[in-house]
């Protein structure tokens, strides 16, 4: 019976792409990925979201029509039903928990959160420019994310906005040479300039 496990770990790990051999392969697209903050609905109207390959970064955008990739980096996410039964291509650094055809994502830096982590994931696999949808920095909003009712602030969040926006700044610095990333946010507009 362990050999068994064994095996069929040992396929599913082949028939799982790892990152490096999409190096590039999507040169010429553009991507937007889909962040869970407030601004998402209007970010997207100003995005070519028709004709881009949309990410869902963690759970936001998988409500969304036509997902190609979903991101995530927590181990708790790759969990949820909606995304371990979604067509869309999962990409993550949490190797057991993907599936046949989807990214291992190990040689990504360590940014510290999803929405870097999918920033400099699409930079490396081609895409630009790479918009950034929903990428607020939990302002202040009534809300945290796009697909919350009002007054659904969690306590966790509530930080100062250019606290979280100085987060980006190593995304920004390691993918200036990689792609053009879009961003709507003031803060994140200083950062990626």
């Amino acid at each position: 019976s362990s050999s068994v496990v064994r095996s069929s770990s040992r396929r599913n790990c082949r028939l799982m792409l790892q990152l490096d051999e999409l190096e590039g392969a999507y040169r010429g697209k553009s991507a937007v990925l889909i962040c869970g903050g407030p601004s998402t609905p209007s970010d997207l109207r100003r995005t070519p979201w028709f004709e881009s390959a949309l990410w869902s970064v963690n759970i936001h955008g998988i409500l969304m029509p036509d997902i190609s990739f979903i991101y995530y980096y927590d181990r708790h996410v790759g969990t949820v039903p909606e995304i371990r039964n979604h067509p869309a291509r999962r990409v993550s650094h949490q190797k057991d928990e993907l599936l046949e055809g989807d990214v291992f994502a190990g040689i990504c830096p360590d940014f510290g959160f999803s929405g870097a982590h999918s920033v400099w994931i699409a930079a490396y696999m081609g895409f630009s420019p790479v918009f950034l949808a929903g990428a607020d920095c939990y302002g202040d909003y009534e809300t945290d994310y796009w697909h919350q009712y009002p007054g659904g602030k969690e306590e966790r969040m509530r930080h100062a906005k250019n606290d979280h926006a100085d987060h980006w700044i190593p995304i920004a610095e390691a993918v200036k040479d990689k792609a053009e990333i879009v961003c709507f946010s003031d803060p994140l507009k200083e950062i990626f300039k």
